[in-house]
């Protein structure tokens, strides 16, 4: 084979394209590669880029370089790394080029797939976080600066998930999540974008057209879609959600700031109770910056050991005798003087600081009972309330065990108070750290008895030692109880299961007799004493306190 053979043979059976291109841009020559993606002209080829060629065969540029989508003869899709060089005459005339061709078809296709990875959840699907905040960022750079009101951002936030992962699992968790998406992909319009942004969280684009109804409409298809229940293996579940809205107006001029505020509205619709829609205003703002605020005392008021307990005594409804107390927390902030839990311990979860609250009340408890043991050689009894956070908290029961030991405190002489709320279930994690405490001697009691969904569910699968019936129940119109049939039912219920009954809420002698005619033989309530400091309990019950004359430990 001559040399000029063997150099035919590797230009027609190179793997890439290559062409000789007269200085007009025909086809002089071409080998195999070129011809299946260009067939035996230019024309595709230096589309849109005649300008380009020209300035290269005139000597005003020395490469010529760019990427372009093509189609195969056979109308497959493909992309093609281009590259020109000029060719001169002997006389320095310029002759054509010579272009060489690579098809990246496989790099633009890992491309794609790195993109959308990057832009997609990969359990659901949807686009993420980062694809919405991009769509948004498009949608207000088009409005330059002008009055949006038919585009609007809501955040769906799933409630309770954290209870739901934990009561049922990771995996079942998951698939809520996935169910969740779809059915929200379901009720949004072709021309809204819905995206996986949190781990329980979705946001919807809503793109109206000036249809002012449309926000509103696709919030309650929402609600409408998550209405039905999940089933999960011989298990139903019912799923809710809060949407917080923020309608986009000329004042937004970042992305991130609509999310924000979208995300404030949420957080006011899940703190109302959940279940419903919140639309952000500005004395939204003023709270969330209030909320800050706040979340930074609690953090300072921890470490100054602004954080204390009140007693409210249980007693006997027969003759008011001193039986335990509850440990009531209270802050004494600096500015803002003494708040009750409700108005801090709800941020407190939400802010992850709930833990290390209970981890203070559990100290102080103990240490207050060491106190009155040292003072009367008595073991008294107190019931804690216990957080759901604190059941999910991989510390929590070493810590617990840990400070009864240091002020040698025994273990029944704490009851800990779980709301009914809280969702347990045979073999979770929560279930098993309770079931753990009680062997180790704890009490536990269901505190708001007869709120929940799963009151009879209580009583069978779990094995606890007393409840409270909620105050809900307890206080009626004109001193009276608010329901004595609920309250006589719920008394056959634990005496079946043979559990100790407090009443809560107890204000007046009628609420009293009542209760005690209905079999409850224990109470707490202003009836009978407000939360009290140690002193003052000691003082309103020093039989309780004093030493016995004989026998100094019971």
């Amino acid at each position: 084979m001559t040399k000029f053979a063997h150099l035919a043979t590797v230009f027609d059976g190179a793997a890439f394209g290559i062409a000789l291109l007269w200085h007009d841009g025909s086809v002089l020559d071409s080998n195999a590669a070129y011809r299946a993606m260009y067939g035996d002209n230019s024309d595709a080829l230096l589309r849109d880029h005649e300008a380009e060629f020209e300035e290269l065969v005139n000597g005003k540029r020395e490469l010529l370089e760019f990427e372009q989508r093509t189609t195969k003869g056979a109308g497959e899709e493909s992309w093609a790394a281009c590259a020109f060089s000029r060719v001169h005459e002997e006389d320095g005339k310029p002759y054509g080029a010579i272009c060489m061709i690579r098809d990246i078809t496989g790099v633009r296709e890992s491309e794609r797939r790195i993109l959308h990875h990057m832009t997609h959840d990969p359990l659901t699907g949807m686009p993420n976080r980062l694809h919405f905040e991009s769509k948004l960022r498009e949608q207000l750079a088009k409005s330059g600066g002008t009055q949006l009101t038919a585009l609007a951002v809501l955040m769906v936030d799933i409630d309770h998930f954290r209870e739901i992962n934990e009561a049922f699992g990771h995996d079942s968790g998951e698939f809520v999540v996935s169910q969740v998406g779809q059915r929200l992909g379901s009720v949004v319009s072709a021309d809204d974008v819905v995206a996986r942004i949190g781990t329980d969280q979705f946001g919807i684009l809503a793109r109206s057209h000036d249809d002012a109804q449309h926000v509103e409409g696709t919030a309650r298809r929402v609600f409408s879609a998550l209405a039905k229940p999940l089933e999960l293996g011989t298990r139903t579940v019912y799923v809710s959600a809060s949407v917080g809205i923020a309608a986009v107006s000329a004042s937004y001029q970042r992305a991130e700031d609509v999310m924000r505020d979208a995300q404030i509205a949420t957080r006011y619709a899940k703190s109302s109770g959940g279940s419903r829609t919140a639309i952000f205003d500005s004395e939204m703002a003023k709270r969330a910056e209030q909320r800050v605020q706040l979340s930074n005392d609690m953090r300072a008021g921890l470490e100054r050991d602004e954080f204390y307990l009140l007693y409210q005594p249980i007693v006997t409804l027969d003759g008011g005798e001193f039986t335990g107390c509850e440990a009531l927390l209270r802050w004494n902030h600096p500015v803002m003087g003494l708040l009750p839990p409700a108005e801090f311990i709800p941020l407190a979860e939400q802010m992850g600081m709930s833990t290390q609250i209970g981890r203070v009340v559990a100290r102080l408890a103990c240490r207050q009972l060491a106190s009155w043991r040292d003072e009367s050689g008595l073991d008294l009894r107190m019931n804690i309330n216990v957080a759901w956070p604190d059941l999910l908290e991989a510390e929590f029961e070493q810590s617990l065990v840990a400070v009864t030991r240091e002020y040698n405190i025994k273990p029944p002489q704490i009851t800990l108070e779980i709301t009914e709320n809280i969702v347990l279930n045979p073999g979770d994690r929560a279930t098993l750290l309770v079931e753990r405490l009680r062997q180790l001697g704890f009490r536990i009691c269901i505190d708001d008895f007869g709120t929940g969904y799963s009151s009879l569910h209580y009583l069978q699968r779990f094995k606890i030692d007393a409840l409270k019936i909620d105050r809900s129940f307890v206080c009626g119109p004109e001193g009276g109880v608010a329901s004595e049939p609920i309250i006589r039912a719920l008394m056959t219920l634990a005496d079946g299961f043979g559990l100790r009954v407090v009443a809560e809420g107890i204000e007046t002698k009628r609420q009293r007799d009542i209760l005690r005619s209905a079999g409850c033989r224990y109470g707490q309530g202003f009836f009978f004493a407000k939360p009290l400091s140690p002193e003052e309990l000691v003082n309103k019950y020093p039989a309780a306190f004093a030493r016995p004359a004989q026998n100094a430990r019971t």
